[in-house]
């Protein structure tokens, strides 16, 4: 009996060797990793002295004085200047030709003149130079034409040899221009013309809003307000046109948090996305609901937008600061913070946040000793840094 209760306890002393020897290879495992883990895994970004912009993006709505020129029953409209093209008081704007009801007869008739006036457009720019002949074909290739426009005009032009002179550019227009001839003899009679009610810009398309969307209504329009009347434009169906002033105004959709950053009478500049003109304009107002807030901005353009809704990008302000990723911050009582690598080992450095934007924080550069300055190296990440941590 004693024998056995000796081999028991042999075994039991044993085991427990056992036990302590691979605590200790698994207590040495996790000291390797975390060593191994330190060394490679510990990725550091230089914080670098930036300047960014703040920048608001969406679809402002143009806002001026506006005039519809409707014409009953009308077919084919030839206008007397290119769409958003100037017209004087008084001037000639556009003709229009009886539609009788035959729709095929005025598909043909816009289809011709259509072609008319990009034939101009290239003949003008033929006579110029190559160059420009090729400027305005890209040009042209780019506009939204009707559909099948673009195809019949590279037919044109390919019969006639790919890159035509003026001379042969004109004669192509002749052509169309007896067959519109043709095509209206009938009524040529009975056109109508209508002139500019007042110096401005002519505009082909109406979309109802012209009586409701007002210079004076904007002033005091909501969120809801601008979706109301979004929803119930007038009918123009009649339309075949509109003038309107070249003084507008834009209202710019925000958020709430995009609205707090803005302060009205302050100038900011405002991109055209689709043209590139910049402007500088005035914040008269910002009008909020439950929906969100609507920004009203008021200036002076170069350039006259023939569409409503105009895709723009509003700087609200620019900052300058030294830029560190939002996974390397640090938050305690209030204070920011962030670990920078420092002569092998982590080192916590306070942060004095300017700006937020794009999964990283803008430090203010002059905030002082103590704080993030630039060429620190910063870990990507704060995860498992502590004061004195071996990092490389």
């Amino acid at each position: 009996m004693a024998k056995g209760r000796r081999m028991n306890v042999k075994k039991v002393q044993i085991a427990q060797v056992a036990a302590i020897v691979l605590l200790l290879l698994l207590l040495a495992a996790i000291v390797v990793t975390e060593a191994v883990r330190t060394g490679r895994s510990v990725k550091t970004e230089t914080a670098a002295l930036v300047t960014v912009q703040q920048t608001v993006r969406g679809n402002a709505y143009v806002v001026r004085e506006e005039t519809v020129l409707t014409a009953p029953g009308a077919g084919p409209v030839r206008y007397a200047v290119p769409n958003g093209g100037a017209v004087g008081y008084g001037d000639l704007a556009l003709t229009v030709y009886p539609g009788e009801g035959d729709d095929a007869k005025q598909t043909e008739g816009a289809r011709l003149l259509a072609e008319i006036e990009q034939l101009q457009t290239l003949g003008a720019a033929a006579a110029f130079s190559p160059e420009a002949y090729e400027a305005a074909y890209l040009s042209l290739m780019r506009e939204p034409l009707c559909a099948g426009a673009r195809l019949r005009l590279r037919d044109t032009l390919l019969t006639l040899g790919g890159a035509p002179d003026a001379a042969e550019i004109e004669s192509a227009v002749a052509e169309r221009e007896a067959a519109f001839a043709d095509l209206v003899r009938l009524v040529a009679d009975r056109k109508e013309t209508k002139t500019a009610p007042f110096d401005g810009y002519l505009c082909r398309a109406a979309d109802g809003l012209e009586t409701q969307l007002t210079p004076a209504v904007a002033e005091t329009l909501t969120p809801a307000g601008l979706s109301a009347l979004l929803a119930s434009p007038v009918d123009v169906r009649d339309a075949v046109g509109k003038v309107v002033k070249g003084a507008f105004s834009l209202l710019l959709p925000l958020t709430h948090a995009e609205a707090d950053a803005l302060t009205v009478g302050a100038a900011y500049t405002v991109t055209m996305r689709e043209t590139g003109e910049v402007l500088t304009m005035t914040l008269s107002g910002i009008k909020r609901d439950e929906s969100g807030a609507l920004a009203h901005l008021t200036g002076d353009a170069a350039a006259v937008p023939v569409a409503r809704l105009q895709p723009v990008t509003l700087t609200a302000a620019t900052h300058t600061g030294i830029r560190v990723p939002q996974t390397a911050l640090i938050e305690e009582d209030g204070a920011w913070y962030v670990f920078v690598a420092e002569n092998g080992k982590a080192v916590r450095r306070q942060v004095s946040p300017l700006y937020f934007e794009n999964g990283y924080c803008l430090s203010d550069p002059a905030a002082g000793a103590g704080y993030l300055a630039a060429g620190d190296a910063v870990p990507l990440t704060h995860r498992r840094l502590y004061e004195g941590k071996v990092v490389r």
